[in-house]
């Protein structure tokens, strides 16, 4: 990826907007790799490109980068579309470009992570970190909520995952952000990070629903109004047996991470494939926790055999195309299931290497440019963020998805199969609406009793006049 092909900061366009080139021979081609134009002019008009929406992969000899078109300027937080930053990996947190491409896609809410180490590297001395200060108040002054994790050891203790030392940095922590944050959350997949190196195998989901209540009681004392999140995890049967130990109270929120590993579709992982029913009623049993939320969950465009994939049971590699449809299921999926907010992971890509599974999650590459899941959640934002969910209007949906979304006059579905195709008969209020992609380009209106569902969601949006 090279970002020179380009003469814009944030290679991001909306209809109308002209996109200056470089110079000399260009082709462009859209997420599924068919040639939309080849062009030597230095400026591209929407028009050139019919007025496509969506991402738009360019390429000038042997450069290539994306570009994308928005359906509209502004958009509003979505608080239930959710992402993930990785200050650990390189990112700048101060860097402007960040924040204003989570506002120009919708995101409603961002997991920032904080280390303990970086705060407290002489024992009961913290320090602020200005980087991490600056970046919250560019989020929540945007009106993005900040879901601040909490998270890893410190080497200056002779246990570094000292409960009362930890409960200390998260009072302190808290505290600081008191009237700026309002959502917490307790460590990071605790099986991969930490316990069981430091307590073994036998004894470390005892320890950490140890720090974890230590923790979440120092974080309300400094901040009673806190919402917290527990768990953290990533695998079904250890996010149980933390439930059925008593890790979420009635306050809580309990946090989960429903990766794909060896299949793609979101709506058969965990939580999501039977609405959270299985997990509700566990968590009643034990604690009385009702609310949830996802921290993690992502799929990776890394290319070849991938170095890295077999973490966790194997990342299935995604294509560009197929990474947008995944995301968009996913978020919607988690809607539909409940959840109080869902967090991909993550924002921009962590590194630079194609053939890398952990390199590869953003909805940004790392210079910045969109990948279509970019364009697909800025689309997923304005067509029904700032709408109510109705509800779920599949007859089946292990079968396929029909969401309903309403605003004022206007009604909309987002829609989709779970595997292959399936013929969905319209209801007649429908007939005539028109249908949109998931980038925003009008497919015309329904004619007909009936439409084939395929797995790339799309929208239906129905108007009534005078309303």
């Amino acid at each position: 990826m090279t970002a020179a092909l380009f003469l814009a900061a944030l290679p991001l366009f909306f209809p109308g907007d002209k996109v200056d080139l470089s110079e000399g021979q260009k082709r462009i081609f859209d997420d599924c790799g068919a040639l939309v134009l080849e062009t030597d002019k230095t400026a591209l008009e929407h028009s050139e490109i019919q007025g496509r929406l969506g991402a738009f992969q360019f390429v000038a000899g042997d450069a290539t980068n994306w570009f994308a078109y928005l359906p509209s300027r502004t958009v509003a937080p979505c608080a239930w579309v959710g992402t993930g930053t990785h200050a650990s990996h390189g990112w700048r947190q101060g860097d402007a470009r960040l924040v204003e491409a989570m506002a120009m896609a919708g995101i409603g809410t961002v997991r920032v992570e904080t280390n303990w180490e970086n705060s407290e590297k002489e024992k009961g001395v913290f320090r602020p970190l200005q980087g991490l200060d600056q970046f919250i108040n560019d989020l929540t002054g945007r009106g993005i909520s900040v879901n601040l994790l909490l998270t890893y050891g410190n080497r200056i203790y002779e246990n570094p995952l000292d409960p009362e030392a930890f409960s200390a940095f998260c009072a302190w922590t808290a505290g600081r952000y008191k009237g700026i944050v309002e959502r917490y959350e307790v460590w990071n997949e605790p099986q991969n990070f930490w316990f069981p190196k430091t307590y073994g195998n036998e004894q470390w989901l005892d320890k950490f629903i140890e720090l974890t209540s230590s923790a979440k009681a120092a974080i309300r004392k400094a901040n009673p109004s806190a919402s917290v999140g527990v768990a953290a995890e990533d695998v079904e049967s250890l996010l149980d047996a933390m439930i059925i130990k008593g890790i979420a109270d009635e306050e809580d929120v309990i946090a989960f991470h429903p990766y794909c590993h060896r299949q793609h579709r979101p709506e058969r992982e965990y939580f999501l494939k039977d609405f959270g029913a299985k997990h509700r009623a566990l968590a009643k049993r034990h604690g009385g926790a009702t609310r949830f939320a996802i921290t993690e969950a992502g799929w990776s465009t890394f290319q070849g055999t991938g170095v890295f994939w077999q973490v966790a049971g194997s990342y299935p590699r995604a294509s560009y195309a197929g990474q947008a449809n995944c995301i968009v299921r996913f978020f919607l999926a988690a809607r539909a299931a409940g959840v109080e907010f869902a967090c991909q992971y993550d924002f921009r890509d962590d590194g630079t290497r194609r053939d890398h599974a952990e390199h590869n999650f953003g909805l940004m590459f790392r210079d910045f440019s969109p990948k279509p899941a970019y364009a697909a959640v800025a689309t997923l934002t304005r067509m029904v963020g700032a709408a109510d969910y109705e509800g779920e209007f599949a007859a089946d949906p292990s079968r396929y998805r029909v969401m309903r979304f309403s605003q004022e006059s206007k009604t909309t579905l987002a829609c989709w199969s779970i595997e292959g195709e399936c013929e969905w008969p319209i209801p007649e209020p429908f007939h005539g609406a028109e249908m949109f992609d998931l980038y925003g380009n009008s497919l015309g209106r329904l004619e007909s009793d009936a439409i084939t569902l395929a797995e790339r969601p799309f929208y239906i949006v129905r108007e009534i006049a005078g309303q």
